[in-house]
């Protein structure tokens, strides 16, 4: 290896090697920085965009929580066979936080950590231009020593810098870690986020030291086994905030990192029966009361029968393999080989939705994609959203409805071409509507023996879908949409 390779720097030993990077154990020869520092090279030269967005970004960041940078290779040099670009950051000797075992049940040393990482991150949020880490991560952030909770973000590789540059994730790649990514940047989604992005992520990486390393899948918050972490004395407002924080919807979720620093200061000072500002005390009321009344509306929806659990379980597995058996039956009588790909995939749901004259409980969703293969880029979508819903006699019942949807080729909505299917009066059609979608549930107990029932409304739901397709997304101004289509499903 050429002594000059990486100018000053001499390699001691190497430390990792992943797709991207190398990363190396480094002195300085020349004897000005002292002690063992960390040497990141890219491997990848398609990545050069991403490496400089990483320096870039660390350099302007200077701020406790933000790795510092100590040195850096030309950036804009053109990339040849002997490309050796790279930085310099500080050895992190307390490792990462890919280690949480140390925090399992420790709420206080948790909350210490996840201020230190919200600091961090909100220095980049409110730095100008403004930057969108996308890669908040339990391996992204690093204790700069053993044995404290001092912490350092790291690893802006594919952040957003929201100025005038090109998106580096166009390429459809994810712009994130699937386990801990927000929903709305999987699959190389949406590249315009804002800083509710790593709000979400954040909040997983709560789940993840407070559980002492368990992965929380999704938005299953409170959902078992992952609703036990944040059971026992003094964790209902922590689960409140983490509630608000690990949301599909973006909108709805916390906006902004300083929001999220208010909250936890007013949970650990609680904790340490300290007073805090009033401010922060009301924004934590207004918290813990909006969730705990809604908290309550699920409880009582579900609490409606002991084996809610098991019901859940049969519907979900019974609509699913129906859904497959329809859509084998619609490809091979109806398909277009070669032109037209259908997919069934599972989203997440959860909350209470509340339509005209009811409110129900979504548990779950199942989505089918239908796209074509002939340039046309957008993919129609039809969602079976399954709810649980407490019925006249008191007694619990499963159900589902469904609604189409159109997106673009990133997944983002398709202007409004998005509506529940409904019941037109008087008519065997359907009709889009946001407030009285057609339900088709059962008693827990029945969903096993109405199988018949079941395949009927699932037809007649895709008899329904094919027919919006075949409209086009005219059909979302058009009041008399699918006038002749089905038989009618079941008024219950």
């Amino acid at each position: 290896m050429a002594k000059d390779e990486y100018e000053k720097w001499e390699i001691v030993e190497g430390i990792s090697e992943g797709g991207q990077a190398h990363v190396y154990r480094v002195r300085d020869r020349t004897g000005v920085e002292q002690g063992i520092f960390a040497l990141k090279r890219l491997k990848n030269g398609d990545r050069i965009d991403r490496f400089r967005n990483e320096v870039e970004a660390v350099a302007a960041l200077k701020h406790p929580n933000v790795v510092p940078l100590i040195d850096k290779s030309a950036l804009h040099d053109p990339v040849g066979k002997k490309d050796r670009r790279y930085l310099v950051m500080p050895l992190a000797e307390g490792g990462s936080l890919d280690d949480a075992a140390r925090f399992k049940g420790d709420v206080r040393r948790t909350l210490g950590v996840a201020l230190r990482i919200a600091a961090g991150l909100a220095a980049a949020h409110t730095h100008t231009p403004r930057i969108i880490h996308r890669d908040v991560k339990p391996g992204n952030v690093l204790f700069p020593k053993k044995d404290t909770d001092d912490v350092w973000v790291s690893d802006f590789g594919i952040c957003l810098i929201d100025d005038d540059r090109p998106r580096q994730t166009e390429d459809g790649e994810r712009a994130g870690p699937a386990m801990f990514m927000a929903p709305e940047l999987e699959g190389g989604g949406r590249l315009d986020v804002g800083p509710e992005a790593d709000v979400y992520s954040l909040g997983k990486v709560i789940f993840f030291m407070l559980s002492g390393g368990t992965i929380l899948p999704r938005e299953q918050l409170n959902e078992s086994p992952y609703r036990e972490v944040l059971q026992g004395d003094g964790l209902g407002r922590l689960n409140a905030l983490l509630s608000r924080m690990i949301r599909r919807d973006p909108k709805t979720r916390i906006q902004t990192m300083a929001e999220v620093i208010e909250h936890l200061d007013s949970i650990l000072a609680g904790m340490d029966g300290a007073g805090t500002h009033p401010e922060a005390d009301e924004a934590s009321e207004r918290l813990m009361k909006t969730e705990a009344e809604q908290d309550a509306r699920n409880a009582a929806l579900r609490a409606a029968n002991d084996e809610w659990e098991v019901a859940h379980a049969n519907a979900r597995r019974v609509l699913v393999d129906t859904i497959r058996d329809q859509l084998q039956d619609l490809v091979r009588n109806r398909g277009e080989p070669g032109k037209t790909t259908f997919q069934v995939a599972a989203a997440a749901a959860s909350g209470t939705q509340r339509f005209a004259r009811f409110a129900v409980g979504l548990t779950d969703a199942i989505e089918v994609l239908r796209s074509r293969n002939d340039g046309d880029k957008r993919t129609w979508v039809m969602t079976f959203h399954v709810y649980w819903r407490t019925h006249s006699d008191k007694k619990g019942r499963v159900g589902f409805f469904a609604g189409i949807d159109v997106r673009e080729y990133d997944d983002r909505p398709a202007g409004r071409c998005r509506s529940l299917l409904g019941r037109k009066p008087l008519s065997k059609g359907f009709r889009l509507t946001s407030t009285e979608p057609v339900l088709f549930e059962e008693p827990p107990d029945d969903w096993l023996s109405s199988d018949a029932g079941i395949r009927n409304a699932v037809s007649e739901l895709f008899a329904a879908f094919l027919e919006a397709i075949g409209k086009g997304t005219s059909i979302f101004n058009d009041a008399a949409f699918l006038e002749k289509s089905g038989r009618g499903l079941p008024r219950r």
